[in-house]
């Protein structure tokens, strides 16, 4: 079903745009944040774990950033796509626990203890603190690499799905 009064897409066909548009986004975001925390050191990177994080920041933004732009965009039809921007800083800020925590589920069910070999115990509890425990870390270190890529990616969608004014009303 389109928006009432206006010009936009269907509901689903722009939450499906935002969650094919949010997986590139997010591998580019997390190559650049894994590439900046790297820079002194780069040779010793492995890219198996940067490739593992690449995913999961993927995974993690393509379920994530639908849910924000239903919240934020299709929730107010008239949302002006400058709230777009917004849209794309809470994605990014909102993926990067579930990100760890995808990655370090990723990497103990193939058979490594977790990302960093820091917990003995793979069960769900300590996965999940030390999730939250990187989270934060990432955020402080890296938050402003994704917040910057998310916002901008998320006023280039708000102003193709949305356009410049919000809803615009249908003059048919």
């Amino acid at each position: 079903m389109a928006h009432p009064g206006s010009r936009r897409l269907p509901t689903w066909q722009e939450l499906i745009i935002v969650a094919i548009v949010a997986v590139p986004t997010a591998i580019g975001a997390a190559y650049l944040s894994i590439a900046f925390m790297s820079l002194p050191h780069i040779e010793q990177v492995t890219w198996s774990v940067a490739g593992v994080m690449c995913v999961a920041a993927a995974i993690s933004a393509s379920v994530i950033g639908p849910l924000m732009w239903w919240w934020l965009m299709v929730s107010d039809p008239t949302a002006h796509y400058g709230r777009g921007a917004a849209m794309g800083v809470i994605t990014s800020l909102v993926a990067h626990p579930f990100t760890w925590l995808i990655a370090m589920i990723w990497t103990v069910n193939q058979g490594g203890r977790d990302l960093f070999l820091t917990i003995n115990d793979p069960s769900p509890g300590p996965l999940v603190l030390e999730s939250l425990y990187f989270s934060f870390i990432g955020l402080v270190y890296v938050g402003w690499i994704t917040s910057l890529v998310g916002g901008i990616v998320g006023v280039a969608l708000g102003r193709v799905l949305v356009g410049k004014a919000g809803a615009v009303p249908s003059t048919a």
